[in-house]
């Protein structure tokens, strides 16, 4: 069996000895999957179907537009809103892939315009663990042909 060396960050020994407990002494199958999802995610995300998107977002009071080639996953429309607690109700939620492999989360106040920005992440993971409800991030997940499991904290 070939043997890969992975060199872990002083910074994130803690986070690799966690990980290496809750996978009961080996993180080779952890590692497996989490590789599995990577490849998966980035490659459903292809060149061809890349599309320019531009979005208005709020910075210091002023409305900027941002741009960037992608294809949306979940469309930022006001009807696009979670039911998961500890988020605004009236905030609209987006979710794109962009040309570059990156998911990008934008979102909106539905009443008022503001409160709009945009924030992009190495994975969907890494955007639900940030900011990114559940209930879309499930809905991104579907458009990726990724299984979605949500991690429950009980």
């Amino acid at each position: 069996m070939p043997n890969k060396t992975i060199y872990v960050r002083e910074g994130d020994r803690e986070l690799w000895e966690r990980a290496e407990k809750m996978a009961g002494g080996s993180l080779s199958g952890l590692l497996a999957e989490a590789l599995r999802r990577y490849i998966a995610e980035r490659e459903s995300t292809g060149n061809d179907d890349a599309d320019e998107i531009i979005v208005e977002i709020e910075s210091r009071g002023r409305m900027l537009k941002k741009r960037f080639y992608g294809r949306w996953l979940v469309d930022p429309s006001e009807e696009i809103r979670t039911g998961e607690p500890g988020h605004d109700a009236a905030m609209a939620w987006g979710v794109a892939v962009s040309r570059m492999g990156k998911i990008v989360v934008y979102t909106y106040h539905v009443n008022n315009g503001s409160k709009r920005w945009l924030d992009y992440y190495d994975s969907l993971d890494e955007a639900e663990k940030d900011v990114l409800p559940a209930d879309i991030a499930g809905m991104a997940a579907d458009e990726l042909g990724i299984d979605h499991i949500q991690d429950l904290r009980i």
